[in-house]
């Protein structure tokens, strides 16, 4: 690819997060971001560097209604969108990825009677998330514009606290790949691009993610507590019959409301390298 499309490509993605940061506050949904920086073990047992940034709200179901608000309840179908940045990089063969889109949802919503009265069931409702942007390496070596289109149902009933910020939802992708150097470096270990899918070809997958987190326990007058995450996620390359996987556990040890030590475990990079590799990190996280 030509000097002028990468320059091109990177400018566009910067133009992308500064929209989103402009874009955030002014949505129906407020977003919110984290920056983190720390040590890794790679796939290949060196110790690397790493950087994190991401902006962009892990909604639950609770806080969907919460959001809405209880006057904009009138209708069986709700709307909003929301910018998503995630940025990972590092040094030796450190996980890399970069992630730029915006997300808009159709929130579905049946009717139920109480005392009477006909108004919006929440105990069970259904999100409807369609989402355009691209996907990278941080170096911009094979760069994947993407679309996605989705369904995500929330439980908010009688489920236990901890079922009700659960995330479960099911993801067509489709898109293409293309090379956006004409000189690429091989590389190895975790930063090494394993996907199935050539450049110069389209895409197309089925994605499952599932996301859990617990409320923060162990809190104090001194001690601000601790959370336990997890997440899963497996995409099936239905345009060339591969199947990725990526797992992930954090546990988070908060220093301050807005400032936490992480120590988080990766099986698998995930989209766009879907290198098989594992991980390990400590890192500051700052919120904000």
């Amino acid at each position: 690819m030509t000097t002028a499309r990468v320059w091109w490509l990177r400018n566009t993605v910067c133009a992308a997060m500064c929209a989103s940061c402009l874009l955030g506050p002014a949505a129906a949904w407020s977003a919110d971001g984290e920056l983190s920086l720390g040590t890794a073990r790679t796939w290949l047992g060196h110790r690397a560097l790493l950087l994190a940034a991401e902006y962009g709200k892990k909604w639950n179901g609770q806080e969907l209604l919460n959001e809405i608000g209880s006057g904009e309840r009138d209708s069986h179908w709700l709307f909003y969108f929301a910018p998503e940045t995630e940025i990972r990089t590092g040094d030796n063969d450190a996980f890399q990825g970069v992630t730029v889109k915006l997300t808009g949802s159709a929130l579905r919503m049946r009717e139920t009677v109480v005392d009477g009265v006909t108004t919006l069931d929440t105990r069970m409702f259904m999100a409807f998330p369609i989402s355009a942007g691209i996907e990278s390496d941080a170096e911009f070596h094979n760069v994947a514009a993407i679309t996605e289109a989705g369904v995500v149902p929330w439980f908010q009933g009688m489920a236990p606290a901890l079922l009700k910020s659960a995330f479960v939802g099911v993801f067509i992708q489709a898109g293409e790949k293309f090379s956006a150097h004409d000189d690429t470096a091989a590389v190895a270990g975790g930063a090494a691009d394993q996907s199935e899918e050539p450049v110069d070809d389209g895409i197309l997958r089925f994605k499952a993610s599932a996301r859990l987190a617990t409320p923060k326990f162990l809190v104090s007058k001194y001690f601000p507590g601790i959370t336990v995450s997890g997440t899963a996620d497996y995409w099936h390359d239905l345009a060339h019959t591969a199947d990725y996987r990526r797992v992930t556990a954090k546990l988070r040890l908060f220093l301050a409301d807005n400032e936490s030590f992480d120590w988080t475990y990766e099986k698998g990079a995930g989209a766009p390298t879907f290198n098989k590799g594992e991980q390990f990190s400590a890192s500051l996280t700052l919120a904000f």
